[in-house]
Order: C-alpha cells, then structure tokens, then sequence
C-alpha cells in the first residue's frame, strides 16, 4: 500500500512543478491550464490531480448571488459579434438590450461547421472573472478559451442570467 501511495505522491510532484512553470509562460486561465498541463498524461489519478491544481490556480468565478436566469423575452434582447482568435479564445461584444436587466452570465452554444460537434460554455462578463455585468441598454465582453479550436464555426446564446437593476 504504501509502494502504491508512494507512486502517486511521486507522479504529483512531477507534475506540480510542470503545472507551475506553464504560469510562468503566461497559462492565462483554467482551460489553458488544464490544456497545457495534460499533454502527454494518460492516467485518470493524473488527470484528476491537475484538474485539482488548475481549479485552485483558478477558481471558478462567484456570481452575485442574486443573479438568475432571466425571462426568455428579455433573453431575446441580448445580442452580439462573435470570433475566434488565433490564440484560440472566442471573443464576444454583447449588447444588452433589456431596459431592466444586468447580464452577468452567459451559456454560449459553440458549433464547429466542419465536425458539427457543439460545445456549450459558460462564459462570466467582465474581464479575467471579475465581475463586470453588463448594465441595461449597454454593451460589454465575454471571452473564454475554446477546447476546440474551429475554423469555421457558429455560435449562438443558449441562456442568459443576471439582475434585475
């Protein structure tokens, strides 16, 4: 039991130091570090343990605790400009059409055209998940890191949720 343990022990250690340098290099979020830090991992336990070390790298995003999901009506009345950069992020400006509503979160439908594989993101306004709603009658920015990188892809708002101000 104690070999087994050991094993693990060892194959944290090594990896913590990968996961560490890939910050130095500039690993920007949660997805990047989970990308980065599981080239060439092929156990489960391994796999695990960085999804543990990104997530504490980065938490999750809070929310306003008074955010909800907003009334499909006002839903419709969120629009925007979409694209994928080179480095892989899709970069939306959004426009919050409601008179009443601030936006703080956005499920964002993903769909490669080539693979017609969807993916859908949960994507917090603001900047590097800071809370930056986006107020009534005003535009702001989404981004986030693609799994995927899809040359060719559409994209659409799956849910809206926010305050209402």
């Amino acid at each position: 039991m104690v070999k087994f343990c050991g094993f693990y022990m060892s194959l944290l250690l090594a990896l913590v130091p990968s996961i560490s340098y890939g910050g130095f290099w500039g690993v920007k979020d949660y997805d990047e570090c989970i990308l980065d830090s599981m080239k060439g991992v092929t156990s489960d336990k391994a796999a695990l343990l960085i999804k543990k070390s990104c997530r504490e790298k980065f938490p999750e995003p809070t929310v306003d605790s008074k955010s909800e999901v907003l009334p499909i009506l006002a839903q419709t009345k969120i629009t925007g400009r979409a694209s994928v950069a080179d480095s892989g992020y899709f970069e939306a400006d959004l426009y919050n059409g409601t008179e009443d509503w601030s936006v703080s979160i956005v499920k964002i439908a993903v769909v490669d055209k080539d693979t017609n594989k969807t993916r859908s993101y949960k994507a917090y306004t603001g900047y590097m998940g800071h809370k930056y709603p986006i107020k009534p009658l005003s535009t702001g920015s989404i981004s986030f890191r693609l799994l995927d990188n899809p040359k060719n892809m559409s994209w659409s708002i799956i849910e809206v949720s926010g305050y209402r101000d």
